[in-house]
């Protein structure tokens, strides 16, 4: 079991002992926010310090240099396509496929850069959450650039009963359940495709 800290790294719990990694470059003084584990068998870390991948017992960092918009990551997440897609604190979303890195921000459509979940649903369809301005429906083909992305927004002035969305899961019956400062909500998720056309 991976724990991640406020301004302490991460450890891994064994129900005894919290063991921490050491040597990585920045990670023990990091505020980790994000911990997902994905297909391959990578975990990965998002802090306020850039996106940490671990694989097997090498790790490495992602930031800035490496085509990140900002370090402060908020949240990793998958793709049936195995694409990961990243939300981060000022720097909208990225997807992260093999080596190539792409964003998109407020100035490709999203609607806010401080992003708060990312749900990615079996169609391929990416839901994202943001911390002040609603919802935001994000479809790419795979094979196309991000830039190419269809963005649609949701937001109170359309009915959505919250702008700050702090999570999102899916049932089995369609509804997208969210988080927000106000309590929980849910709509349904062909209601929200619909308005996208």
């Amino acid at each position: 079991l991976w724990i991640g800290f406020w301004r302490g790294g991460a450890c891994t719990f064994d129900g005894v002992e919290c063991r921490r990694p050491t040597g990585v470059d920045r990670l023990e003084t990091s505020t980790v926010r994000a911990i997902f584990h994905d297909s391959r068998g990578d975990h990965w870390f998002g802090t306020d310090e850039g996106l940490y991948r671990r694989r097997g017992e090498r790790w490495k960092r992602y930031g800035l240099a490496d085509g990140l918009p900002t370090d402060a990551i908020r949240v990793v997440k998958e793709g049936a396509d195995g694409a990961l897609w990243v939300g981060t604190y000022g720097g909208g979303i990225v997807r992260m496929s093999g080596d190539r890195v792409e964003s998109l921000d407020t100035s490709h459509g999203l609607s806010h850069d401080l992003i708060r979940s990312i749900y990615v649903d079996g169609d391929g369809v990416v839901w994202v959450g943001t911390e002040g301005r609603g919802l935001n429906r994000v479809f790419v083909s795979p094979r196309a650039p991000l830039s190419a992305a269809r963005i649609t927004a949701y937001t109170k002035e359309v009915g959505l009963f919250s702008d700050v969305v702090h999570q999102i899961v899916e049932d089995d019956v369609g509804r997208l359940w969210m988080s927000s400062n106000q309590g929980i909500f849910w709509a349904h998720r062909e209601d929200l495709e619909a308005f996208a056309r």
